[in-house]
Parts: structure tokens; sequence; C-alpha cells
């Protein structure tokens, strides 16, 4: 009965737990199969008498049309409580592989297969299932299937970028898994845009929007190739990705990347490179060649011990892509 009175302010779980009460009195009476009607009554109704006439409860009763609603307080104790049972703790710091696999557009040639290894510092912040994370860039390396061209990404591009805001949200799937959706987040590089779904990219050195935050001397993002097209660009570049995944059973977060990617060359020192040799999605290729994969680590990690280390943590990934990893 204190439990009762202890929700009396609070409409709608109050008569629930009222209701629970006199019903499990009245089954427990019930099931002794000894105890006489008349004497349970008289316990229930000195339960009730131990704190107040039970008239009283049923004037506040409501109308079955009236709003109940529960305070906001309550509320959001009830969805914490709900909220710790559901969802693991994966607050803190984590190291984060991505792998967008595709085709690229170099010069001169038919489309390759191409790819991008991307290994991150990521801190986590949580909030029930709400999640955010701040992304920096550690490691990005690319490849390409290509006679022509090899594209070389110096260590200042990935240095140079700035660490990135991405929301993601947990929920719980069919069977009782935990799964983790990050919706799609625009990364612009080297410019600035508006609305990066739909704004272009400059294309100009001396344009406004623009400027040179590997300190090259040159507006853009230094890149490099060798092989029978060789020389230097500074591009710029907006690229998205969308995450679905699910914590595993080892606790990593796993999953599929949706991504995209668009690049322009703002100058380049060799003719041929002035188209660059952006990465596409291929529409016929496999989504599985896409992934994610977060692993937890310790929070004294920064960028120079996760370079070092980025084969130990994923050394799948590594087998099959040894060059981006080294």
């Amino acid at each position: 009965m204190h439990l009762i009175l202890k929700f009396k302010d609070n409409g709608f779980l109050y008569y629930y737990f009222l209701f629970l009460f006199v019903l499990g009195s009245c089954t427990y009476s019930g099931s002794g199969g000894e105890a006489s009607e008349e004497g349970d009554v008289e316990d229930i109704e000195e339960d009730f008498d131990e704190n107040e006439n039970i008239d009283q409860y049923f004037e506040k009763k409501p109308e079955h049309d009236e709003h109940v609603e529960i305070p906001d307080e309550l509320y959001d104790e009830l969805s914490d409580e709900l909220s710790d049972h559901y969802f693991p703790d994966i607050s803190g710091r984590w190291v984060k592989l991505m792998i967008f696999k595709g085709k690229a557009k170099p010069p001169s040639i038919s489309p390759p297969v191409a790819w991008a290894v991307m290994v991150l510092k990521v801190d986590v912040e949580q909030q029930d299932a709400e999640i955010t994370s701040f992304n920096e860039m550690c490691r990005l390396k690319v490849g390409i299937d290509s006679p022509v061209l090899t594209p070389i990404i110096p260590d200042s591009f990935a240095k140079a970028l700035p660490v990135v805001e991405k929301p993601a949200h947990l929920s719980i799937g069919e069977e009782g898994e935990v799964l983790f959706y990050q919706p799609k987040v625009w990364e612009v590089r080297s410019c600035y845009l508006e609305d990066p779904e739909n704004d272009p990219l400059p294309e100009s050195q001396y344009h406004p929007n623009v400027f040179d935050p590997d300190d090259t001397g040159i507006n853009g993002l230094l890149m490099r190739s060798s092989g029978v097209v060789s020389g230097n660009a500074e591009i710029v570049q907006k690229v998205s990705t969308e995450l679905n995944g699910y914590i595993d059973e080892e606790g990593n977060i796993r999953g599929i990347v949706k991504w995209f990617e668009d690049q322009k060359v703002l100058w380049t020192d060799n003719i041929l490179m002035r188209n660059g040799a952006p990465t596409y999605p291929d529409p016929d290729g496999d989504p599985n060649d896409s992934i994610f994969i977060y692993k937890r680590v310790d929070p004294s990690w920064d960028c120079d011990v996760i370079r070092e280390r980025s084969a130990e943590l994923f050394p799948d990934q590594a087998e099959i892509y040894p060059d981006e990893f080294r």
C-alpha cells in the first residue's frame, strides 16, 4: 500500500498500481483455499484504513475519456531505467576503420577498381540511445587497380582534416541485438559549402570558398600520383557516410558503409591529372566490401599510437590491403 501512495500524484501509474494491489489481494485470498471471504475483506479494509479512507482514492479517478499525463520527471526516470536495461555503455575512446570500395575515374582508361582505407580516433559520448562521436582522421590511404597511375596520399592530408562531429542512434533488433545507425553526414575538405548535398565543388584555387589546410602554399589538399601519369595536385573534396551495423559478441561495432565522394582539382603540375581520379560506389559491386568497424581502445591512445597499431587492430583487413596499412 505504501508503494501505491508513493504514486498517488502520478495519475495513470497511481491507478495502475492500485488496480494491481486490489487484484493481487483478491488472488492471494482465493489461492489459499482455507481463508473465509469475511476475513479477506477485513484484511483489505485494514490495509486501506492504515493510510486513509478508500473513498479518497476513487474521488480522483479520471473519466475514461480524460487525458492522463505522466509527469516529465517520472517519464524521464522510467526512460532512463529502460535504456539502461537495453543499451550498453559505449562511451569512451574507440578506433574506427572505414573502407570504401568502388570504381575510379582516372584519365584515359576504363574505370578500374579503387578503394580507400581510413583509420580514425573516435571519442564517443552517450545519452541513453543517442550517440555523439568526435572523429579524428589518423590514417587515410587509397589504392587503385590501374596500370596508369598510383595515387599517393601524404600523411599531411589526414593530419589537416578537422575533427568531425557525427550523431548516431542505438536500437534493439528483432533478435534482441543492439543495432547502430549513423545517418548521412557530409564532410567538406579544403573549402566551404553551405549545402554540401547540392552545392558543387569549386574548381579554381582562387575561388573565395577554398583554403589551404595542409599549408603547402596552394589552396587545396595535396595528393600525388606515380606511374605513367605522375605529378602533384591540390584538390577539394566532399564525402558523405551513412553507417548501418550492430554490436557484435566481442563488443565491437561493425556494419556496412553507404558512401559518396566527389573531388575537383584546383591546381596540378600535370595536365593529365586535371580531371583528378574521384572514386564512386560501383552499382554492380558488393555492398559488403564497404565496411566499418569500431574497436574500443585505451583512452590514452592518440593518433600516433593508432597509426602504428592499425594493422594489429585490424589484421584481416590489413591482409587484404597491405600497402594501405604500412
